[in-house]
């Protein structure tokens, strides 16, 4: 069970350099980092801390970048967002791109960080779909992860995306579909806005599409 504590709240958009640096010394990276934690914020509708009910006499304060890191790393992607946001039809694609902008924004590692000229390049790169309320009712299992159209001799269709990975340091487009028995056109069709010369360390990529 998680608490959201409000006391406190600006510590949660603090890099994790900030509380082992003098604040001085802090680089445009931290605020990126702040950034992207502000962006998780729209996405899940959650505070920047959260307590974690361990069901011990001890709870723990979890921060909400590792929250989010911890829920999609159980492939549970859609149960992040914020319901009010799953009410939106068609806006799948958008929130999967934007938590993945955030995941990479709020690395551990300053160096890990897009810069902010990058950050809002990949946020102008997400396509701009008309999207329509439907207040009706809520999916129980939304769609995650919507892509259209591949690449290679893929048929331009709509596909959603049924299992995800988070991108390691090291790895490549080629390493990674090789790894995962697919070739490079498959999973570059699974993932049409990659950038396979610019990968970022913590960005989600999609493995299998329906």
């Amino acid at each position: 069970m998680l608490w959201e504590i409000y006391f406190d709240r600006s510590n949660g958009y603090r890099a994790p350099e900030s509380q082992t640096h003098n604040s001085r010394k802090l680089t445009d990276k931290s605020d990126v980092y702040s950034f992207g934690v502000l962006l998780l914020e729209l996405l899940t509708g959650k505070c920047p801390l959260m307590v974690v009910d361990t069901g011990g006499y001890c709870d723990r304060v979890v921060d909400l970048p590792r929250w989010v890191q911890s829920v999609v790393r159980e492939e549970w992607t859609v149960e992040v967002f914020d319901l009010e946001l799953l009410r939106y039809k068609g806006a799948d694609e958008e929130m999967v791109g934007l938590l993945q902008i955030a995941l990479a924004c709020t690395s551990e590692l300053p160096d890990q960080r897009p810069c902010i000229s990058s950050v809002i390049k990949m946020i102008e790169k997400i396509r701009d779909v008309q999207v329509s309320p439907s207040h009706d009712s809520v999916s129980d299992s939304p769609v995650v992860g919507s892509v259209e159209g591949g690449s290679g001799n893929a048929d331009a269709k709509e596909l959603s995306c049924t299992s995800f990975i988070d991108h390691k340091e090291g790895e490549t487009c080629s390493s990674i579909a090789q790894e995962f028995n697919l070739t490079l056109d498959e999973f570059i069709g699974f993932n049409p806005n990659l950038n396979c010369n610019k990968l970022f360390v913590g960005e989600w990529l999609c493995l299998n599409a329906a």
